[in-house]
Formats: structure tokens, C-alpha cells, sequence
């Protein structure tokens, strides 16, 4: 089962998972910073569900990937019988996270491992390169034997 944990943030409850991308109101940080989320209301570590009244020793440890606004909200209020219109737009103001850890009472409960930096994903990229350069000298190879089966062609 996946470990998660409940936050409070920007007037709303969000359920967390570690790795996972979330958007949240735009907070006062600035892309690439780490964020602490300290109003955590509930964590489950695989085995038992730690509820708060209403907060938990808990903090939530997030990295900013991007500030950025929603798509437009059109607010068009009428009046009937007076021809009275207004159009008015809202763009929502909103920060992208990455939940890199969940800690409670200052233990690690769950971390985030990036995958393209795993050791298996660094050895398939460098057998990838093998196979380049192989590849590479097998197209040599058979480019040099056709030169000289041609050159012995011309020689006879």
C-alpha cells in the first residue's frame, strides 16, 4: 500500500503521495526551492493511520517545479430588461509542487528517489553507448571489407 499523508493548505485538504505532482494556491517561493508543509492533518505509513486533533508532528517536504496561472474563468452577470452586461475574466495564480518526503517526529516515513539518477537506469544508458560505438564499428568494419573486396576485383 502507498504511504501518504493529508495536508491543509490554501483554505483546502489535499491527499499527498511522495513523487507525485501537486498543485496547490500559489505560495510566496521561487521555482527549484524547498517548501515545508507543517499543517499535516493525517499520515499513513503502510501499517497505521496517524490522525491529528486537528494537526500531527508532521512536516511535508515539497519542491517548487513551477508558478504559473489557470486557464481564463469568463464572469458574465445581465440584468434582464435593462441591456445591462459585464464581462469580466480570473486567471487563478497556482504553484506546482513535487513531494520529495514525508517526515514524522523527525523521521523519514517515505522518500522521493528520482528515477532517470537509479543505477539501473545510469547502466542502460551507458550500454546504450556501447551499442552506439559498436554499432559504429561494425558499419566501419563491413565499409573496409567492401573496399577491399573491390580493390581485389579491380587487381584480378
Amino acid at each position: 500500500m502507498l504511504k501518504y499523508a493529508i495536508i491543509k493548505t490554501g483554505g483546502k485538504q489535499i491527499k499527498v503521495n511522495v513523487g507525485s505532482a501537486i498543485w496547490v494556491e500559489k505560495l510566496n517561493s521561487e521555482v527549484g526551492n524547498e517548501y515545508f508543509f507543517t499543517d499535516v492533518l493525517a499520515i499513513y505509513d503502510g501499517n497505521s493511520l496517524i490522525a491529528g486533533t486537528p494537526k500531527i508532528d508532521a512536516k511535508i517536504k515539497a519542491r517548487v517545479q513551477k508558478q504559473g496561472k489557470n486557464k481564463k474563468l469568463i464572469i458574465f452577470r445581465t440584468k434582464q430588461k435593462s441591456n445591462w452586461k459585464r464581462k469580466q475574466g480570473h486567471r487563478q495564480p497556482y504553484t506546482r509542487l513535487l513531494v520529495e518526503e514525508i517526515i514524522y517526529k523527525n523521521k523519514v516515513i517515505d522518500k522521493y528517489v528520482d528515477p532517470s539518477l537509479t543505477n539501473k537506469n545510469l547502466l542502460e544508458k551507458d550500454t546504450h553507448k556501447d551499442n552506439k560505438e559498436t554499432k559504429e564499428l561494425k558499419s566501419n568494419n563491413l565499409k573496409n571489407d567492401k573496399l577491399i573486396k573491390a580493390n581485389d576485383q579491380i587487381n584480378k
